[in-house]
């Protein structure tokens, strides 16, 4: 077992992901030297090397020889040239996950919030709710204090992550269970294979787990064993929200208890998704004993994380950015534009998110585009995976119903010159991917404004 106390260099492969990032920000904040490689070298790894981190693009022979312990994403190869060589030098070697299970080792109480959608943003407002209770926190995404919050050693508030069963790798004392859908089907047998696994991380939570009602029937074998809080929209539950009302796409609600009205919740973030994730925060944080009113004032004046129905222009043509990559967030984004955007064109565009995705989940992208005007795909974002590993943007447009107005560009330069060519007032541009597409919806937003 690796003692963190013990380990002074940490060499990180892979640091610029947003997880990564954060990580090591964090031991670097403990004293650690840091170190590390990436295949991109983004703005964040050139403000983290003003900051005293040795990094180096592709590999870091030098760093790697002086390192205790060299931490890697699974989304890196074991022939790694960094991998490699610790490996021949006997240096210790851990995956991103089972490493951040160690650092939540550090604290007295972990909370993990995990899910198919929501958890970054449920992550960040559990950070504002509980405030008063000086969280560490880990975001997979960048909220107003970014994706680290240093402080105490109380509270550890991290997503948790069901790719490559990486959640199971933590032990927390609260978990939140946001849903759950088939997603990151490479990783599991089938999707009973990933039921099993969310028992399993369950079974792991030792205090209580607040867990969306309407996959209580998956987990009934525990309701004897754990204390289960459950959530839900209009319909009675532990915690619960009913009386929405919809203002240019923010929702307003009433919140339950039983039947116990604690008072009225107007919403500052976009979305109906938003209220699951708001009822799912305040319920954490009733049963961790903050006051109502309290958590009434942070809720509402919570802002969504980057990438989050972000307008990056919002005039007479808006143009915004959403993290959406699977057909139930394209839906939620898509029905959101269509509520601040009532009376004008919502215009997708698109960038797969891995080939295997596309052709896990291929019936609901056929029909997850219906209620936009029209859509535009533009290649897949690899990530981690090849072609041969699924199916290609292309292959997707090509099993598009022709009723669907859609195009597919390979060159975004000649996709820009399209977009700019059929713009009207009153459009919404709306880039959704969890690749590198919001590089292209700055740019694009950017052409607007002059």
């Amino acid at each position: 077992m690796i003692n963190l106390d013990n380990v002074k260099h940490i060499h990180f492969v892979g640091i610029g992901g947003v997880s990564m990032s954060a990580l090591a920000q964090l031991m670097h904040k403990e004293g650690k030297i840091i170190s590390g490689c990436d295949d991109v070298i983004k703005q964040s790894i050139a403000q983290m090397e003003k900051s005293g981190y040795n990094i180096k693009k592709h590999s870091n022979k030098t760093a790697v020889l002086e390192a205790d312990l060299v931490v890697y994403t699974s989304a890196i190869s074991q022939n790694h040239k960094d991998i490699v060589l610790a490996k021949s030098l006997h240096i210790p070697i851990v995956e991103r996950a089972e490493f951040l299970s160690l650092i939540a080792k550090k604290y007295k109480t972990t909370i993990a919030v995990s899910g198919t959608h929501g958890k970054t943003t449920t992550t960040a407002m559990l950070a504002e709710v509980l405030s008063k209770l000086h969280p560490t926190v880990h975001v997979g995404g960048k909220s107003k204090f970014g994706n680290l919050k240093i402080g105490g050693k109380n509270f550890f508030i991290t997503e948790a992550c069901e790719f490559n069963k990486s959640f199971l790798c933590l032990q927390p004392n609260v978990s939140v269970i946001l849903n759950i859908e088939e997603d990151h089907m490479e990783c599991y047998r089938d999707f009973d294979d990933l039921i099993a696994s969310f028992s399993q991380f369950i079974n792991k939570t030792s205090d209580f787990i607040v867990l969306n009602h309407n996959f209580l029937h998956f987990f009934k074998q525990f309701l004897t064993k754990k204390k289960i809080i459950c959530f839900d929209i209009d319909k009675k539950s532990d915690y619960w929200a009913t009386n929405l009302t919809e203002n240019n796409g923010c929702f307003s609600f009433d919140f339950y208890a039983d039947n116990f009205c604690f008072g009225n919740v107007k919403l500052s973030v976009f979305g109906k998704h938003n209220v699951f994730n708001a009822v799912a925060t305040m319920a954490t944080a009733l049963e961790l004993g903050v006051q109502f009113k309290d958590i009434k004032t942070k809720i509402e004046n919570f802002k969504s994380v980057q990438r989050r129905f972000e307008f990056l222009l919002n005039q007479n043509i808006k143009v915004v950015h959403d993290y959406a990559h699977h057909p139930t967030e394209i839906k939620s984004a898509i029905s959101t534009a269509k509520l601040i955007n009532k009376n004008g064109r919502i215009i997708c565009i698109f960038q797969p998110h891995t080939f295997s995705r596309t052709e896990k989940l291929l019936k609901d992208f056929l029909t997850c585009f219906d209620k936009a005007t029209s859509l535009v795909l533009v290649p897949t974002f690899k990530a981690r995976e090849k072609e041969k590993d699924g199916l290609t943007s292309k292959q997707l447009f090509e099993k598009l119903d022709d009723n669907l107005d859609a195009t597919y560009f390979d060159d975004l330069d000649k996709c820009a010159k399209y977009l700019l060519n059929i713009k009207k007032d009153n459009d919404l541009f709306l880039f959704l991917g969890a690749g590198d597409i919001d590089e292209f919806a700055k740019k694009f937003a950017k052409i607007l404004k002059k």
